[in-house]
């Protein structure tokens, strides 16, 4: 993953987020929504994609 590039990360409860990556870790991304930054365990990640440039 590349920071501060924009995704949406599918979990496993269905959510969608849509933000940047700001963070990688080796259990965990940090994505940053707005002024609010969410750390999502790899785990509960079913896919990710990323916008076409």
């Amino acid at each position: 993953m590349q920071m501060g590039k924009k995704i949406r990360v599918v979990t496993i409860h269905g959510q969608q987020l849509d933000g940047k990556v700001t963070g990688v870790a080796i259990d965990h991304l940090q994505l940053t929504i707005g002024d609010l930054n969410y750390h999502i365990k790899f785990a509960s990640i079913i896919y990710f994609i990323t916008p076409k440039t």
